[in-house]
């Protein structure tokens, strides 16, 4: 396959968005904590801001995840194109997640790959690229500053780069040959079986939506030498359902949970007193049965978002039951696929999928 970088490496994790299950997405703090939890890969979101700094940031808008709404009330609806670093500099990144990690900044691609220093690859997806002419270009002198050498590694890439546009993503590898491509698939659609033929000499893996994946399409990328990366798994009968597929990786919010089952091991997943029974986004409910007595004060719900519901202070016996209603509107039916359980530690317990998968495990 004309020497393409063979990526990812079969059997791992990709860290979406860094650790964003346990951190604030696409932060340093995240990347170091994905690193932490064994990640040999970060997927995070690059995008220009409005002076020109390549910066990590997944939304075009920053209310989700910044206090962009308190420090820059007038700035609030701006993109993250219109936004100068001086401004981004400004904001909180971090609190929004949890409390323990106000001051996080939004950080450069170039702060963000200093911090990383080669421990991990990082796995770029350059978001609307097309609303910054000339963004492929800059990435690849921008990675060529700071990587040097090391950008020419096939065997251990520092960095690999993901988009939804084969086009784009081909000018990307005349630009960085050595540097591993993955062609990206969105939300409602599935790139057609015929196409991997046409891509097996360059494009190193293929990223599709999991609920999405069937069989035909793995082996038709495997015929083509294509690796298959699903995104985003989590709950554990996606995560074997991805492995029955005979996926290469799974791109997740929750390494430590997903890598025993992608290995064929039982889940790390804690014992909890309580579970997630059921999900529903026609009618943005969960329910939770309480398997022994347990006490839900400080415990709380994250959405596919990592937006957190707090779970009311109430104390079940064995057997019971709570039925939640969404506290707010898509909090369930929104693209994500799973609601994920913390604790009063805001430790993760429980990963439930809520929606149906094209292929599911074999059970």
């Amino acid at each position: 396959m004309s020497g393409k970088p063979e990526w990812p490496r079969v059997g791992t994790c990709v860290a979406h968005r860094g650790a964003c299950g346990t951190a604030p997405e696409n932060t340093i703090v995240a990347c170091r904590t994905a690193i932490e939890q064994g990640a040999r890969t970060i997927e995070v979101d690059v995008q220009r801001c409005g002076d020109g700094e390549l910066v990590v940031m997944h939304d075009s808008k920053l209310r989700r995840t910044t206090d962009i709404a308190q420090v820059l009330p007038d700035r609030a609806d701006a993109t993250i194109n219109e936004l100068t670093v001086a401004e981004l500099r400004k904001l909180d990144a971090g609190a929004w997640f949890d409390e323990r990690y106000r001051g996080e900044p939004v950080p450069t691609l170039a702060e963000l790959l200093a911090a990383i220093d080669g421990r991990s690859t990082l796995f770029i997806e350059l978001k609307v690229p097309e609303r910054s002419p000339g963004i492929e270009e800059q990435l690849a002198e921008e990675l060529r500053r700071c990587l040097g050498d090391r950008l020419d590694d096939i065997h251990h890439p520092p960095v690999a780069i993901q988009v939804v546009d084969a086009d784009r993503l081909w000018q990307l590898h005349e630009l960085l040959p050595t540097v591993p491509m993955c062609l990206m698939s969105g939300l409602t659609y599935m790139l057609e079986l015929d196409r991997f033929a046409d891509l097996g000499d360059w494009v190193s893996a293929y990223t599709p939506l999991g609920r999405l994946l069937t069989a035909e399409h793995v082996t038709a990328a495997h015929e083509h030498g294509i690796r298959v990366l699903p995104w985003t798994i989590d709950a554990p009968e996606a995560v074997a359902a991805m492995r029955d597929l005979d996926v290469d990786a799974v791109i997740t919010n929750n390494v430590p949970f997903v890598q025993p089952i992608l290995s064929g091991q039982p889940s790390r997943l804690s014992r909890t007193p309580v579970r997630i029974e059921s999900a529903s986004a026609a009618d943005e409910r969960t329910v939770l049965r309480a398997e022994s007595p347990v006490d839900l004060t400080g415990w709380s719900l994250r959405n596919h978002l990592m937006r957190r519901q707090p779970l009311p202070a109430r104390r079940l016996a064995a057997g019971d039951t709570l039925e939640v209603a969404s506290a707010s509107k898509k909090f369930l039916d929104n693209y994500g696929d799973t609601v994920a359980l913390y604790d009063a530690d805001d430790i993760v317990v429980d990963l439930h999928l809520y929606r149906e998968l094209a292929a599911p495990a074999m059970v």
